[in-house]
C-alpha cells in the first residue's frame, strides 16, 4: 500500500515491523507461504525503489526461484533483476549478477 503511494520510508518500517511475525507459528502453512512471498516483493520493490539496485536484483532472483511463485511471475521477477543488475554501479557483483 505505501509502496503505491511513493512513500518507501513508511513502506519499510512497516516491512521491518512484519519481518519479525514471518515465520509466526500462528499462521497455516498455506497462508505463511503466500505471507512470506509478499514480504519478500515488498523487500525487493523497496531497494529498488531506494536505489539499492544490487539487493533488489538478489530479491527478485530469489523470489522467482521460489517453487510457489507461477512461471508468467518468475519471468516478470527475472524482468526486473535483470533491469536492476543493468542500472547498478559496476563492480564485481554487477559481473555475478549480469552472468
Amino acid at each position: 500500500m505505501w509502496l503505491d503511494l511513493d512513500d518507501q520510508v513508511q513502506a519499510e518500517i512497516v516491512v521491518n515491523k512484519v519481518s519479525s511475525s514471518i515465520y509466526s507459528s500462528k499462521i497455516s502453512d498455506k497462508d505463511a507461504m503466500e505471507f512470506r512471498l509478499q514480504y519478500k516483493r515488498a523487500r525487493a520493490k523497496i531497494a529498488d525503489s531506494q536505489r539499492k539496485y544490487e539487493d533488489a536484483c538478489q530479491n527478485y532472483i530469489s523470489l522467482a526461484n521460489e517453487p510457489a511463485v507461477d512461471q508468467e511471475a518468475s519471468l516478470e521477477m527475472y524482468n526486473l533483476a535483470l533491469k536492476c543488475s543493468i542500472i547498478c554501479p559496476a563492480g564485481n557483483m554487477k559481473d555475478r549478477m549480469l552472468a
